[in-house]
């Protein structure tokens, strides 16, 4: 048995972070109970006092950073320059004591961490601000007693049309200032077990948290090089003549906008644009449903080919599906289409299976190509 494998089997303590809002928070698990907490305000500050709360936390339970055996970190989305001191320090704690490093949706910790949300088959449409006017949202689903049960990104959306939303998903609102006020906070990691160690740990190499937005400054960075910077976002409505345009140049037998419209519509789908200098260049659409996920279509315009915007797009994917709990992916490609399985490849994917004739004009076999989170030994205990 691997050292990680040994450390996680057994009871010990967890330490858990979460900074997706202003408020950084932090927790000690014993086992799955939490035996103290912190919060501190991160704006300003930077990491300043959160370290510091940090280490009163530990200390308050009797333990230290070199006595953990594992971290669990709030993925985000949220506050940008908050969630990257988090995930900062929750990595480098990691990486120096050898510990499983487990992310966590920020949006069901908000959930999680209540006390108005325990009963059991409750839906919570759980959002924080995304500035703009916008919200993050997540759909948060409570299973037996009081245990939260899954998680469903969706995306972004205007404040005002929160309420209808919620209405037409049969959930609540929560979160900041939402009909039922509450924050994200690290304790809500007691209620999480199940979709944490459902996903497992994270590659410690590559993970970073689901941003959702950058940071103003890096915004104004941006449109000082627009020419040359790629953007991923959430696709909208208002995307879809540039989505159709880029699908018409793309495919022999391309979707309708209304196919298209459908997509966007749907709870489970995930879809994402590349932007560059305020023009869409490509997209992707998938399904992310439970432990698999499929992805749909996915295209970049021929004129905007080799310049990243596919790569990029493949990568924020991967990143959702790995917040999601997302074990598996798989999609279709014509057989003779190299330079999209180059990129797969790149990202992950091996060949799996052969449709024969999948496509027509002209007909040709898709080759099924699936990617797979490594496996994972233990839980976050």
């Amino acid at each position: 048995m691997s050292a990680v494998g040994s450390r996680n089997a057994g009871q010990g303590f967890t330490l858990a972070l979460d900074a997706a809002s202003s408020i950084g928070t932090v927790a000690v698990l014993d086992g799955w109970r939490v035996v103290s907490e912190r919060a501190v305000e991160m704006r300003g500050t930077d990491g300043e006092r959160y370290m510091p709360a940090i280490l009163a936390a530990l200390a308050e339970a009797g333990t230290s950073v070199r006595d953990l055996q594992g971290v669990t970190c709030g993925a985000g989305p949220g506050s940008f320059t908050s969630l990257r001191v988090a995930g900062a320090i929750a990595k480098g704690i990691a990486m120096g004591t050898g510990c499983p490093l487990f992310a966590v949706p920020s949006l069901a910790l908000i959930v999680a961490a209540s006390p108005l949300t325990v009963a059991e088959g409750s839906r919570w449409l759980a959002s924080l601000d995304a500035m703009r006017g916008d919200r993050y949202l997540a759909l948060v689903t409570v299973g037996a007693d009081g245990a939260i049960e899954r998680s469903e990104p969706l995306g972004l959306l205007p404040g005002a049309e929160i309420a209808a939303r919620a209405a037409a998903l049969g959930a609540q609102e929560i979160g900041p200032g939402a009909q039922h006020h509450a924050m994200p906070h690290a304790r809500g990691v007691e209620r999480c077990r199940a979709i944490i160690t459902a996903a497992g740990p994270v590659d410690l190499a590559a993970w970073e948290p689901v941003y959702g937005r950058l940071a103003e400054a890096q915004v104004k960075r941006n449109q000082a090089t627009a020419a040359r910077v790629i953007v991923i976002r959430v696709a909208t409505a208002e995307d879809l003549p540039a989505i159709a345009a880029i699908e018409q140049a793309s495919f022999s037998d391309p979707w309708s906008v209304k196919s298209f419209q459908s997509m966007l519509a749907h709870t489970l789908v995930t879809a994402t644009v590349a932007e560059r200098a305020g023009r869409v260049i490509g997209y992707c659409v998938a399904w992310l449903v439970g432990e698999e996920g499929e992805v749909v279509n996915f295209a970049v315009d021929p004129r905007e080919r080799r310049s990243g915007a596919g790569a990029a797009l493949l990568g924020e994917l991967l990143r959702a599906a790995d917040a999601a709990g997302v074990m598996s992916l798989f999609l279709e490609v014509r057989e003779s289409n190299l330079a999209a399985r180059t990129l797969y490849e790149r990202r992950g994917f091996a060949v799996s299976g052969r449709r024969r004739a999948y496509y027509a004009k002209p007909i040709e076999d898709a080759l099924v190509m699936r990617w797979e989170k490594a496996a994972t030994v233990g839980d976050p205990r």
